[in-house]
């Protein structure tokens, strides 16, 4: 597996230290204000760099699979966990959005590009959870922003909240997902990956050639993408998750 060096990219230092001190300040800078990395390579450079900035390893993933059928990912810098009760808080995380999603933990190393099939992935799988990722954007424009900003600023990602584990089987027929924000019903009804098989964009990440510094590892959780697509927060401060478990996250302070 290729990876990107921040060597190879003389803007790599300078835009990761901007995205660095914008989250650490809790501000957004402007797409016009920044050089847009030339390519993918230097864009995982930069969100490398930026977590090196930061002080902070990679604690998961994130993959997708963009619509002309390139995979890309980032890396999760914060993870936290449902209780047992089934409750979380993001007090602290700065949280914006949340998706709904399943993540996969691995229980080995995903195989080499080239030996990577759907059944060599599905090995390296140890569990399926249900989870929660926190929408957190450094960048004014968001997704809206040129592709190698948005992915070198780490797909918005802010971090991720992981849920209980649930049988692979489940995954054949899922149920509709609710979501509750402070009462009021803002997510309601089939509960759909935009590729179909939330495995599919773990699979593409694994053939990819050139996938990112440092991971994933071994006991990472790699989260595919959204049922319910982004639920904005706004000044929401409950939210509560009803599908194949029932999840309530306090959104704190």
């Amino acid at each position: 597996m290729r990876m990107a060096r921040n060597s190879e990219y003389p803007e790599v230092a300078s835009l990761a230290r901007a995205l660095a001190e914008a989250e650490r300040d809790s501000r957004k800078l402007a797409a016009a204000e920044l050089t847009v990395p030339d390519s993918f390579e230097a864009a995982l450079a930069v969100q490398a760099a930026t977590l090196r900035a930061l002080g902070t390893p990679a604690v998961a993933w994130k993959v997708a699979i963009r619509p002309d059928g390139q995979s890309v990912g980032a890396p999760i810098a914060r993870l936290g966990r449902f209780g047992p009760d089934g409750r979380a808080s993001l007090a602290g995380w700065g949280a914006e959005a949340i998706e709904v999603e399943i993540a996969f933990r691995l229980g080995a190393e995903l195989p080499p590009p080239e030996d990577a099939t759907e059944e060599t992935v599905r090995a390296a799988v140890a569990a399926v959870h249900l989870g929660v990722e926190v929408i957190r954007l450094r960048l004014v424009e968001g997704p809206g922003a040129p592709f190698p900003l948005f992915l070198a600023d780490r797909l918005g990602n802010g971090g991720y909240l992981l849920g209980p584990d649930i049988a692979p089987g489940r995954l054949a027929a899922l149920p509709p997902l609710a979501v509750r924000g402070d009462g009021e019903t803002v997510f309601e009804g089939t509960a759909a990956h935009p590729n179909g098989d939330p495995l599919a964009p773990l699979v593409a990440w694994a053939k990819a050639p050139v996938r990112g510094a440092e991971g994933p590892r071994a006991g990472q959780v790699v989260t595919t993408g959204s049922f319910c697509g982004v639920v904005p927060l706004g000044a929401t401060e409950r939210l509560e998750i009803d599908w194949m478990a029932s999840l309530t996250i306090e959104r704190g302070g």
